[in-house]
């Protein structure tokens, strides 16, 4: 069996009176959608800063419509007002219907547009044709644009499809190209500071450049995809209830699934190539559209579509409303889109379920039990032999970090350094300077990873990780406005502003999600509402920061540059005192990774035990920001990495991952300041960049060692 079988939604497979119900329920749905959706329409026409005769309002519109107006104000109305209503339409309804197919695709709710890559493709193709020079003004921004996202999806079909394309699976290979694009295109970012504002703002997904010529190219694409999808409606509902009930219906699962996907990719495309990316869209509609009761596809794209419109029309309106005020410049409508969502999923989590959606799998084969590359794992001498190994790569990465530099040592001159004896430059260039650095990445990588590791275990997610659930959103937001504000505060002080921040995420997400106790999927949903408000102040930060904008872009991806002593001892007591207390708690994270029924037989407290770890994953990633940024990526590979080989067992999995994160962060510093020395790399970049062909790789060849 190749994934655990949801419960099908409610309404799937029902007694006529029920489809009676269904059918009624979203025709009202999607018919309010539309009242709403056109008198926004309206409203959204008279947004502006025109003035004077090129002025359209709602005192006028009707004059413009007539053509009893100025002729200024009728070229305002049909040269920017309508073509940029219209981008809100059509954007907004591909991204929701792409996030609903994701999500039925996957079986995960927490997929959306920008699950498979597409987004972060779309932006690394354009990031890199503004630095070589293209002129991306209009269409060919949008081609450029297109083109890279399908890439971005085509690699990803490519390499699930071939480890078998299970949900998990898919999911977890979308999140690794994903991952890798945002790296490069941070990269470039930080290399080319002069596009780097433009591109920030683009890539935040807006209406302000959208090509009518292209938009009506794009409008027949749209509604053929929608009208198809909508039209096999029956067949995606089968794809909820699991493989093996597809297959005795005389289904192709499989097929299914890259089909519905396929067509959200396209889907997914075409927005991003009209707008930039928006991918937030994609996760809010769908799940509105199951809270107001409409489960069956036949109606639940229809109503997702409208929903997302409206999402978008709205937000964009209210970005524009904040120029003409004159105070900023233009908000990006999707950083407004997810300022406006975010509360939205906050409420819809509250009620819990999914629609159906299964939460996902930890294990990175879609299973409970995923294969391990080295079966001598599964035997305690081989284990032993196997995280020695591990311990051995460490530490020889460790050794050629501190001996690598401007000046090169040998590893018997660094272990001199270490012991004080030997050269005396040598032991300044090794203890003073490099040392730190080696020791700061070993205890962030570590603390990164193992959070990670813990939040899939609670979550029961392998997309779960500590961006996800709110809390390097939370922890670097915190720090990221206090080092903005007061460039020359003290290093101390960062520490605790991502302490407070990380906390008071952590504290709103437990809160939001709780009733009468804390249901994953309930959590992860709160959690990524919370993530996406987290994410949106970022970006608003990032977009103002002015003259600190390169060093916001670093700290939001993570850098060990210029760390001390002081730093290792700022983080050491967290990442020495809780991974050693969670490796205590792997049973407890082996029986939550299973469900709740297990755990509540052999009599553990499940909320008190969720808050607990969730508390100590929380100081972990805090901690670790405060230190070094925002690291995302090692805590979603790094315990992935160590389960295909480990596999669940979180006793083994704990310190393995650790081991991994820690190694992981150690080769990127290293690479990051000799590679285009005396320039430096951020580590959390490299580490994007090299770790994550690693992680596919090991994925794939975990997939083909998969039992049939």
């Amino acid at each position: 069996m190749e994934d655990s079988s949801p419960a099908a939604p409610a309404g799937t497979l029902g007694s006529p009176g029920a489809a009676d119900r269904s059918r009624r329920r979203g025709a009202v749905v999607v018919g309010v959608g539309v009242v709403v959706l056109a008198g926004l329409a309206v409203w959204h026409l008279t947004r502006g800063a025109a003035t004077g005769p090129a002025a359209v309002d709602l005192g006028n519109l009707w004059d413009v419509v007539r053509d009893r107006a100025t002729p200024e104000a009728r070229a305002t109305l049909t040269g920017s007002r309508i073509p940029r209503t219209l981008a809100g339409l059509l954007v907004g309804a591909s991204l929701a219907v792409a996030g609903a197919l994701f999500q039925t695709g996957t079986r995960n709710g927490l997929a959306d547009s920008s699950t498979l890559g597409v987004s972060a493709g779309a932006l690394l193709a354009v990031s890199l044709a503004t630095t070589l020079g293209w002129n991306l003004t209009g269409l060919p921004r949008g081609s450029v644009a297109l083109a890279g996202g399908l890439l971005a999806a085509a690699l990803v079909f490519a390499i699930a499809t071939a480890s078998g394309a299970t949900p998990s699976r898919l999911i977890l290979t979308g999140a690794a190209v994903q991952i890798t694009a945002s790296a490069a295109t941070g990269l470039i970012l930080l290399l080319d500071v002069m596009a780097a504002a433009g591109l920030v703002f683009w890539g935040q997904g807006t209406l302000s450049q959208f090509n009518v010529t292209k938009g009506l190219q794009a409008l027949p694409i749209v509604l053929f995809l929608v009208a198809a999808a909508t039209a096999v409606g029956p067949r995606l509902d089968l794809l909820l209830l699991g493989d093996d009930n597809v297959r005795a219906l005389g289904g192709h699962p499989g097929r299914a699934r890259l089909a519905t996907v396929a067509v959200g990719v396209v889907l997914t495309a075409v927005a991003v190539a009209l707008a930039g990316p928006m991918a937030f869209v994609g996760l809010v509609a769908p799940h509105l559209a199951r809270w107001l009761g409409v489960t069956r596809h036949r109606w639940l794209l229809p109503a997702a579509a409208v929903w997302g419109a409206v999402i978008v029309v709205l937000a964009d309106g209210i970005s524009q409303s904040v120029t003409a005020t004159g105070t900023i410049g233009e908000l990006p409508a999707g950083l407004t889109t997810a300022l406006l969502g975010a509360p939205v999923l906050l409420v819809l989590a509250r009620r819990a379920g999914a629609g159906g959606l299964d939460s996902g799998s930890v294990g990175t084969g879609g299973s409970r039990r995923p294969p391990r590359l080295l079966p001598l794992t599964a035997r305690r001498g081989g284990w032993l032999l196997v995280g020695a190994a591990f311990v051995g790569v460490l530490v020889v990465v460790t050794l050629q970090s501190l001996g690598t530099g401007d000046t090169s040592l040998g590893w018997g001159q660094v272990v001199d350094a270490l012991r004080g004896v030997g050269d005396p430059i040598a032991h300044d260039i090794v203890v003073a300077d490099r040392l730190p650095r080696a020791l700061v990445s070993i205890l962030a990588g570590a603390s990164f990873a193992v959070a990670g590791a813990v939040l899939q275990a609670v979550g029961r997610n392998p997309l779960a990780e500590p961006t996800v659930l709110g809390i390097s959103g939370g922890a670097a937001v915190a720090s990221l406005a206090l080092l903005i504000a007061f460039p020359q505060v003290p290093a101390g002080a960062l520490p605790l502003a991502a302490f407070a921040g990380g906390t008071l995420a952590l504290v709103v997400v437990v809160v939001v999600a709780w009733r009468g106790g804390l249901a994953p999927e309930r959590l992860l949903l709160v959690g990524v509402a919370v993530s996406a408000i987290g994410k949106s102040i970022g970006d608003l930060l990032v977009i103002t920061s002015g003259p600190q904008l390169t060093q916001a872009l670093v700290w939001l991806v993570g850098s060990t540059y210029g760390r001390t002593m002081t730093d290792v001892a700022a983080l050491a007591p967290w990442t020495l005192t809780l991974i050693p207390l969670l490796w205590i708690a792997g049973r407890r994270l082996d029986l939550l990774a299973l469900g709740d029924d297990a755990p509540r037989a052999l009599g553990v407290h499940l909320d008190p035990t969720r808050i607990a770890l969730l508390a100590a994953a929380v100081l972990l990633t805090s901690a670790s920001i405060a230190t070094v940024g925002a690291m995302g990526f090692i805590g979603l590979v790094g315990p992935h990495l160590a389960r295909t080989v480990a596999g669940n067992d979180h006793r083994r999995l704990i310190p393995l991952a650790a081991v991994s994160g820690a190694a992981m962060v150690v080769v990127a510093d290293l690479i990051g300041r000799t590679v285009i020395a005396p320039r430096q790399i951020p580590s959390g970049l490299v580490a994007a960049l090299l770790g994550t062909p690693l992680f596919l790789l090991l994925l794939w060849r975990s997939g083909r060692r998969a039992p049939a």
